[in-house]
């Protein structure tokens, strides 16, 4: 028998450029549903683990889903998995110092949806518009990949590869304009630490999805530990 759950992603679909199956059905994987893959991928090993196991079809691929509906998922699974068991997590107390194994219930994580659809505009300091898109565990993966390739074929180079094409990856339009891939490298390159930073923090503010700022009573000295959950 199938273990098997209903899932809402947090976004409703309102992120993305064509309809998907927001509304769905998720099932426990099975040993089989892993496949052969490649292990140093996690996140697109996850993706091909939900994308057998969502009942019915998302309409693309969960390695191209928003970050907060992909790691939604992702919990929703280790949940129905668990059939009611409680997660163990480890934990310190700031006041005790003692560390500590606490049962957590999934159940209990609150969920923030979208009502309506973000709008994806950055302002730089000298006043372009930066139209962008959100981060997926594609583009995270190829960021990383992509300077693990560089730092092997340059070991001296002190550039940060990753934040350039993590930046890449989301840059659409430059004041309406699509760059190509060098005026991109050399847009990115120039751009001042501040809107960069800016930008990645936009990225990173995401006000829907799980909520993993969690808190317990310590077991020990009866104080309030605060804790994120762990991903």
């Amino acid at each position: 028998m199938d273990l098997i759950d209903e899932v809402v992603l947090p976004s409703k679909g309102l992120v993305y450029d064509k309809e998907i199956k927001w509304s769905n059905r998720l099932r426990a994987p099975r040993l089989c549903d892993r496949g052969i893959g490649d292990l140093t991928k996690k996140n697109k090993l996850q993706a091909s683990i939900l994308d057998k196991t969502l009942l019915e079809p998302l309409g693309m691929s969960a390695y191209d889903l928003h970050t907060a509906d992909f790691l939604y998922l992702n919990f929703m699974q280790r949940q129905i998995a668990k059939a009611g068991q409680p997660y163990k997590i480890k934990v310190k107390c700031e006041n005790c110092r003692s560390d500590q194994v606490i049962d957590f219930d999934l159940k209990n994580l609150k969920i923030n949806y979208l009502s309506e659809r973000p709008e994806y505009i950055f302002k730089t300091l000298n006043n372009e518009e930066i139209e962008y898109t959100f981060l997926t565990p594609r583009k995270i993966d190829d960021a990383k990949e992509a300077s693990e390739i560089y730092k092997e074929e340059f070991p001296n180079a002190e550039q940060d590869v990753e934040l350039q094409e993590l930046l890449r990856s989301v840059i659409l339009k430059v004041d309406g304009v699509k760059p190509t891939h060098s005026q991109m490298t050399d847009f990115i390159n120039n751009m001042y630490t501040d809107d960069s930073d800016r930008l990645i923090e936009k990225l990173m503010d995401i006000n829907f999805g799980l909520d993993l700022k969690q808190s317990v009573k310590c077991p020990k000295c009866g104080k309030i530990i605060k804790f994120i959950l762990p991903v």
